[in-house]
This record gives structure tokens, sequence and C-alpha cells, in this order.
């Protein structure tokens, strides 16, 4: 469950029409086809034998690792795990800019709460069907010009339209009618508006269109969502006290970008070059030399999200990138 913040009175939402033909654009800067339409022919499908690869098509021979030794999880929910991908939603909750000229901010942080209620959609639905899950929850900030933002995360940080970062916060809370959402998105909008044009977070991506916006979006849910897991079954944190960051947890934040981009994909919501486009936006904030805070490399980035994006299973991801359990 997630709870919707308007930081600007000006932007409307969209109208139920306009919200179906959203994702109908493709999430490029080309128009699209209809809902409906079946996946363009003119990119790769998620690989059967989930596998990953660097490269812009996914690998059909690379075989993701699996952990080493069993955590945690109940025996039934990874066997969960083991066989399920995620389920896909209806055809209307559609999502894409579908932005051709001059982006608007009523374009951008449409398209931007649109990636927000699908993949919440997404992920609701698969918590739900595990054994002993339920309905995960958080709340968002869109953050717009002159409605800055606070975060537990940065307290002596405001956090304005320009903040040059996008962040997931499991110490942050709010509640709303009684009832209480853990964990803060926050999406700077002037900062997405950007990735329009391949700039991410000040950095140059080699493929330019919006789906690298739906897939940083994305990335800062599927953090949320790898939280929620670990609080509903009491799983150790990747990021252990008093240690040095470990990158994998933002690999794994990657991965669930991938399954996402899998579930939008068997919805025939892809077109052209999105999956690229996505990949080289991670790629282009993956480290490039050593750091306290680790992302992961280019290539390690690219390789996590096509893990996700080749199997669409979040099991895939846990195996690969979280120490100590097992997902399948």
């Amino acid at each position: 469950m997630l709870t919707f913040h308007r930081k600007h009175g000006q932007l409307r939402a969209l109208a139920p029409a306009a919200a179906i033909a959203l994702m109908t654009a493709a999430c490029s800067s080309s128009g699209g086809q209809g809902a409906a339409s079946s996946p363009s022919d003119s990119f790769a499908a998620p690989s059967d034998s989930g596998g990953y690869s660097s490269g812009g098509n996914p690998s059909d021979t690379a075989s993701p690792g699996q952990g080493s030794s069993p955590g945690s999880l109940p025996g039934d929910v990874q066997q969960y795990f083991q066989t399920q991908t995620v389920p896909s939603a209806g055809a209307d909750q559609a999502f894409g800019s579908g932005n051709t000229g001059t982006l608007t901010q009523d374009e951008a942080y449409n398209y931007l709460k649109s990636v927000l209620v699908d993949t919440d959609k997404m992920w609701t639905a698969y918590f739900e069907s595990i054994p002993g899950g339920h309905e995960p929850d958080f709340y968002w900030d869109i953050i717009t010009d002159g409605h800055p933002a606070q975060s537990n995360c940065y307290p002596d940080t405001q956090i304005t339209a320009d903040y040059n970062n996008a962040f997931f916060c499991s110490a942050d809370s709010e509640t709303d009618n009684g009832v209480t959402y853990n964990g803060h998105i926050v999406l700077p909008l002037d900062t997405f508006m950007k990735m329009w044009n391949g700039d991410i977070f000040s950095r140059p991506s080699q493929e330019v269109g919006d789906f690298a916006a739906a897939v940083v979006t994305a990335h800062e849910v599927a953090h949320s969502e790898w939280y929620d897991l670990q609080t509903q079954f009491n799983l150790p944190p990747i990021n252990q006290p008093g240690q040095p960051k470990d990158k994998r947890n933002d690999l794994i934040a990657d991965c669930g970008a991938g399954v996402w981009a899998n579930s939008a994909y068997y919805k025939g919501y892809l077109q052209g070059d999105d999956v690229q486009i996505g990949m080289d936006a991670l790629g282009a904030i993956g480290d490039t030399s050593a750091s306290t805070d680790p992302h992961g490399t280019p290539q390690e980035r690219e390789q996590a999200f096509m893990l996700g994006y080749n199997t669409g299973k979040p099991g895939a991801c846990v195996s690969q990138y979280w120490p100590g359990v097992t997902g399948g």
C-alpha cells in the first residue's frame, strides 16, 4: 500500500482515459500503440534460461549465482520463491509519458506517479501471494518547486526539486487517516526531468528515453519492498550494523527494478530500446572508483537489472544478492 503526496497543488491527476493511454507511449520519446498490443519485436524478450547479461539483450547462457547457505525464510516461502514470478496487472494500468517535445512538470509528475502505482500493484500482488506475507506499505513524495521535503535519513537537509539524488528512507514514517506508513520514497521532480535527456544524477547515459526515469523509480520502490520482506520475515539486513556498506544492498534493488521491467514486458508495455535505456541509466551511475558508499560497478548494476528482467523472480534477486538468505 502506498499513500499519495501531492506537494504541488497545481499538478493534476490524470483522467481515467488518459491513465489507460499512459503506458502505451512505450516509455520512450516516440509515440506508441495501444496498451493491449503485444510486446515490440524490436528488442529481446526476457530469457527463459534465467541468465543475465551486461549487454543490451538478455543472455541465454550466463546463469545467476545461488545463495551458499540457507536463510531464515520459512520453507514454504522458499518453495514459493523457487517457482513464482511476479503477477501481471491488467493493461488498464498502463503508463508512459508519450513526450516528443518540451517536457512539462505535469507530464513528468504524472509519469512518475504512474510508475509508482504500477510497481506498487505488482509488488502488492506478489507479497499477498507469499505464504504468511501481507501487503507492503510505504509513502512517497515527488518533490516540486517550492515544496521541499524532510527525511530522517538527511535530517539537516531540505530535499528540494533539484536535489541531485533519489532515495528510500526506512527511518521515515507517516500516519494518514489512522494508518501508519513505514518507509519513504523521495523523487525530486526537476532532477528526474533531466533523465528524459540522458542526465542521470549529473552523469550521462548512452541511451536516452523516459524509461530511464521509470527504472530509477522502480529501483527505489524495490528498496522499499526488500525492506518489507526483511521486516515481515525477520531477515538479517544486507547492511550489517558497524560494517562497511555492502553494494549488494543496491544491486538487489537494481535486480528488483529488472523484475518490474519483466512484468512490464509481459503486459505489453515496452517498446524499442526501453530495456537498453533502463540498463544504461543504472550503468551510468555505477561506481567507477572505490567508495565508502558503494552501489556496484556499471557492469554489476547492469547485470543485476538483467537478472531480474530475465527471470521475473524476486527469489533470484534474493539468492544472488542477500547474504545468508535463500530465495530460490
